[in-house]
């Protein structure tokens, strides 16, 4: 059962993670290298929380931005979402479908 700000907040979270996606890949195009340790950008509501790993590396060649649930709600399929720097997106959740997950994007 979803809940009915479970969507709005996954929305936010989305945005969220394209939000960085965009930063690192700017990041890459001026330096040569992601750099973990900016662009991290949390969602305005407080659903989810936003992480970049490998955490805290100045140069890296790999990102994965991670939108966490703070209070996964009963019922949600989807667990946290992510994008990597090759765009890969994916979810945790075992029962969810990806593009129900990440609303069409």
């Amino acid at each position: 059962m979803r809940l009915p700000w479970q969507r709005g907040h996954r929305a936010e979270a989305v945005n969220a993670l394209m939000q960085v996606a965009a930063c690192q890949e700017r990041i890459r195009a001026a330096a040569g290298h992601y750099d973990t340790t900016r662009c991290v950008s949390q969602p305005s509501g407080n659903g989810y929380r936003v992480t970049v790993e490998p955490a805290g590396v100045a140069a890296s060649q790999v990102f994965e931005a991670i939108a966490a649930p703070l209070n996964p709600a009963p019922g949600d399929r989807c667990g946290a979402l992510s994008i990597d720097q090759s765009g890969r997106r994916s979810i945790s959740g075992a029962t969810g479908q990806l593009g129900a997950c990440w609303g069409g994007r």
